[in-house]
């Protein structure tokens, strides 16, 4: 951690405050496997996710119900505070291919995958570079645990023990 007397580091941070440049306290060490894989980018300044192609040689054909594990071709670094979230784009969802939601934990060093499902009738191609998943950053709270007696002892709430609908619709 930087000491927060430190004169670039107050730059920076006023810099950052401004909306001058991204968090320098957050930075993610990344590897593309193929220097032709972009880097994760937002779509427009007000995406909350950063979007991720599909690092393939070949168009994949998914058949109806079929699934698959797409590469991606990127690996990346992160400090315990951190993790990625593998999300679904809306525009595979809206054509019937469903994305499954993932945790990249800090201390995962491997190649992100994204899973897709066809859950359509009719096949769907994948083709290199297709745009297929977003990758969103969230800080991870590391809690400290209160271990209680009884289910009583959580403290009521106006819900309870209600869930699978039980707030409506």
């Amino acid at each position: 951690m930087r000491d927060k007397n430190d004169f670039k580091w107050i730059t920076l941070r006023r810099a950052w405050y401004a909306g001058g440049m991204s968090d320098p306290a957050f930075a993610v060490r990344i590897h593309r496997k193929n220097q032709k894989v972009p880097l994760p980018r937002r779509a427009t300044e007000g995406s909350a996710g950063l979007d991720i192609v599909a690092c393939i040689d070949s168009p994949v054909l998914l058949e109806p119900g079929e699934p698959a594990l797409i590469p991606t071709g990127l690996h990346l670094g992160m400090s315990v505070e951190w993790e990625a979230q593998i999300r679904p784009r809306s525009r595979l969802n809206a054509a019937g291919i469903l994305v499954g939601f993932g945790t990249v934990d800090a201390d995962f060093r491997g190649e992100l995958h994204v899973t897709v499902v066809n859950v359509t009738k009719r096949p769907y191609e994948i083709l290199p570079g297709d745009r297929i998943a977003q990758l969103v950053f969230a800080t991870v709270e590391r809690p400290t645990w209160i271990e209680v007696e009884t289910v009583a002892d959580l403290g009521e709430t106006s819900r309870g023990a209600g869930g699978f609908g039980s707030t409506g619709r």
